[in-house]
């Protein structure tokens, strides 16, 4: 675009250059004395000069060279856009896959970190159940702990002793 610019702007440029030059030329040989008075351009001849020069260039050669390296560049343009956005189009679905792919994993390790508090809890619990079950098998052998179990359990008494048994116990504390 900017070459065929500059072309019209130079094509303009020789133009009034001739139209100056005989316009000056004109003007000199009036100064002279050669002619009786300077000639008035005339602007018909001036386009018609313009339209013939106009075609030459467009004749030439080095014209059709340049307007098919810029029909060339045009479809490059053209190609390098499609391709781009076909680019765009598959960044874009591999970010989507990427981002499903995380969000994905991110859920299964927050179920896999709950599962893992859940299990740490139960494992809490059985420890404190096996250290309870411990400390009472090891109170078995103990006579006072028997004698206390078979009180309370099977409400046995020692020789001498009164059991009484006093049923509305459980209905005072609770008030």
């Amino acid at each position: 675009m900017k070459k065929r610019r500059r072309e019209n702007d130079n094509y303009r440029r020789s133009a009034r250059s001739d139209i100056e030059d005989q316009h000056m030329s004109d003007t000199e040989a009036w100064a002279k004395g050669d002619h009786a008075e300077p000639s008035v351009i005339d602007i018909e001849e001036a386009q018609r000069i313009r339209r013939e020069r106009r075609a030459e260039i467009m004749e030439s050669s080095k014209y059709r060279k340049r307007r098919k390296h810029a029909e060339a560049m045009a479809s490059a343009r053209a190609a390098r856009k499609s391709f781009t956005s076909g680019r765009r189009l598959l960044f874009l679905l591999i970010a989507i896959f990427i981002a499903c792919i995380v969000i994905i994993a991110g859920s299964r390790i927050n179920s896999l970190q709950q599962k893992q508090a859940e299990a740490h809890r139960d494992y809490k619990m059985k420890t404190e159940q096996r250290d309870r079950l411990e400390n009472e098998l090891a109170a078995v052998n103990d006579p006072e702990y028997i004698e206390a179990q078979a009180r309370e359990r099977l409400h046995m008494i020692k020789r001498g002793e009164i059991l009484y048994i006093i049923e509305n116990d459980k209905e005072d504390n609770s008030d």
